[in-house]
């Protein structure tokens, strides 16, 4: 978590029951996926959120890549502070994000 742990619970626009990935562990329906205009907060349910705390990435600190995994459309996320580890979602949860981004 270390540069995006979350310094305040998050008041945008948010998505329960999501699927995403975060370097070699996979989150199956355990994320709450939420975006505004500053940024993406990720945070695992609180019955699995030991050793998980919530995060804040800033729009700034994200490059996003379109692939596909198996058959599934996938956006993959390079943060800027910690750029060894990757971050993805499925196409659709990206796809509320960056409408809640308003981009």
């Amino acid at each position: 978590a270390g540069p995006y742990r979350a310094a305040a619970p998050f008041s945008g626009q948010r998505w329960s029951w999501q699927t995403g990935w975060m370097g070699w562990s996979r989150y199956r329906g355990v994320l709450t996926v939420g975006a505004d205009a500053s940024g993406l907060s990720l945070e695992v349910m609180p019955f699995f959120r030991l050793m998980h705390p919530p995060l804040f990435i800033p729009w700034g600190d994200i490059a996003a890549e379109e692939r596909t995994v198996l058959i599934f459309p996938v956006v993959t996320l390079q943060l800027a502070q910690v750029p060894e580890v990757k971050v993805s979602l499925l196409r659709g949860a990206w796809d509320r994000v960056l409408a809640a981004r308003g981009t």
